[in-house]
């Protein structure tokens, strides 16, 4: 198995550090053998659980696999950093070499948007309230402690 991530963030603001983009991907790759199914690279599993919001933890499954994610932070408010809010799309393809299916046949979406309340100003610990939806009649409501990534 490979797997390789990068995540990069473009501060939109020198005063305000938390209004940015951030940009999140991975591949999660099967490089030799027969992986069992429920071994296989899926959405969902990685380091904290946090890849596709509006999908089931391993909704889309397969020998390969890719994650993009981009989120708009902006703080809701003028001086403070108390109250924040983020508007996020994601992407996710597999491939199935069982079923001829590559990467890129098929590209999922989801998006949504959400709230954060810092609750520790000094470590910056973020309550985070998201709603999400994606493609089929996906969607879920997602809570969590600091950002998603």
């Amino acid at each position: 198995m490979l797997w390789l991530e990068y995540r990069d963030y473009l501060h939109l603001s020198k005063n305000r550090p938390r209004h940015l983009v951030g940009f999140w991907t991975y591949g999660w790759f099967v490089t030799s053998g027969k992986v069992p199914y429920l071994d296989l690279p899926a959405l969902g599993w990685d380091q904290f659980g946090r890849s596709g919001r509006a999908y089931t933890q391993g909704r889309f499954r397969g020998q390969n696999l890719i994650y993009n994610e981009l989120e708009y932070r902006v703080p809701l408010q003028k001086v403070k950093d108390t109250w924040g809010m983020v508007v996020f799309v994601n992407g996710t393809t597999a491939s199935n070499t069982d079923a001829n299916i590559k990467l890129f046949d098929y590209y999922d979406v989801g998006y949504g948007a959400g709230l954060r309340v810092m609750i520790n100003k000094k470590s910056r610990v973020n309550l985070s309230i998201d709603y999400a939806f994606g493609h089929y009649g996906a969607q879920g409501f997602y809570l969590g402690l600091n950002e998603v990534f």
